[in-house]
């Protein structure tokens, strides 16, 4: 689908993200342009995830991050396929793409203190901007 079709999933607890957004402007209509579908990959993420978040807890979930534009969006613009990696070696954490981009996030523990250290890596190491959100109960 395009994201029109939601469903809500039980609490995985409280958490915090790490939202990078860095200084690329990606044009929404040239990422689904680009974008090629790929069932097989579809169905094994969706298994994936649908087996983690039956276990309701974000150690599951977290590592299983996974958006189907990721590819249309890094090979258009390479620099955050760059990034990201770069983050990934550097903080040692799955670091997932936002939608289209060019944002992107790490999920912490609400207790784990290395949300601290990875945001200085990527705001003074790196020169991109980022802040620490919390999960809402809306």
């Amino acid at each position: 689908g395009r994201g029109e079709k939601i469903q809500k999933i039980d609490s995985l607890g409280r958490f915090i993200a790490l939202l990078v957004v860095p200084d690329v402007s990606v044009s929404t209509k040239r990422v689904y342009e680009n974008y090629v579908h790929n069932q097989t990959l579809f169905d094994t993420l969706w298994a994936h995830i649908q087996a983690a978040l039956e276990k309701k807890s974000l150690d599951f979930t977290g590592p299983m991050c996974a958006n189907m534009l990721e590819t249309s969006c890094f090979q258009m613009y390479t620099e955050l396929a760059q990034l990201k990696d770069r983050i990934e070696q550097l903080c040692r954490k799955r670091v997932c793409l936002s939608g289209s981009g060019s944002s992107m996030f790490m999920l912490f523990r609400e207790d784990d203190a290395n949300i601290q250290t990875c945001q200085r890596i990527v705001k003074n190491d790196l020169g991109v901007s980022c802040r620490i959100v919390n999960n809402n109960r809306w």
